[in-house]
């Protein structure tokens, strides 16, 4: 059985892992921004249209017909998972913390390939990094993205012996440019 799981981590999974761990940390890291910025509630807020709080009551609404009511003051681990979109899934074991696994932002792109087709932007920063750009839209590690990191294009995070690089509001401008020149033609 564990070499079964093993072919299978190594066919659907491992592939995907770097991106599906980039769009986990970025969730996280945005997360943990919106808490230091408005506090806890934003982010319950923000996490799932089923996800509601109303006053000091969080009521999360899942397909799953068994969820149990937890006791105030349990505590809530917010766990992102790209497998759970389009669902909100909630975890509950008497005496455990309650889990809720929800789709992280971004994870829509996850799925999409992109690739960059626009004329100037190609030819303004090269093909190469022209792909490059246009995959940023979830963080993510490579070693050619010294010039757009000069050009202002991106921004960049080292965590532990990892650099990932996300979109600055200029690179993000050039993306949506490039989107809108290659979806009309």
């Amino acid at each position: 059985m564990v070499d079964e799981f093993q072919a299978h981590w190594a066919a659907t999974i491992q592939p995907l892992w770097d991106r599906l761990r980039a769009v986990a940390e970025a969730d996280v890291s945005w997360r943990l921004e919106q808490i230091a910025d408005a506090g806890s509630r934003r982010v319950l807020e923000t996490l799932h249209p089923r996800v509601r709080v109303d006053g000091t009551e969080l009521s999360v609404r899942t397909s799953c017909s068994d969820a149990e009511t937890t006791e105030p003051g349990s505590g809530l681990v917010l766990m992102p998972c790209a497998f759970a979109w389009p669902e909100v899934l909630c975890l509950t074991i008497p005496g455990q913390t309650p889990v809720l696994s929800y789709a992280p932002r971004g994870v829509a792109r996850l799925w999409e390939g992109s690739s960059a087709s626009d004329r100037a932007l190609v030819e303004l920063v090269g093909r190469t990094r022209a792909d490059s750009l246009a995959r940023l839209d979830l963080p993510m590690t490579t070693t050619h993205l010294q010039i757009l990191h000069r050009a202002g294009l991106v921004t960049r995070v080292r965590r532990g012996r990892s650099v990932y690089y996300s979109r600055t509001r200029l690179g993000d401008d050039l993306a949506a440019i490039e989107q809108r020149s290659s979806s009309t033609g």
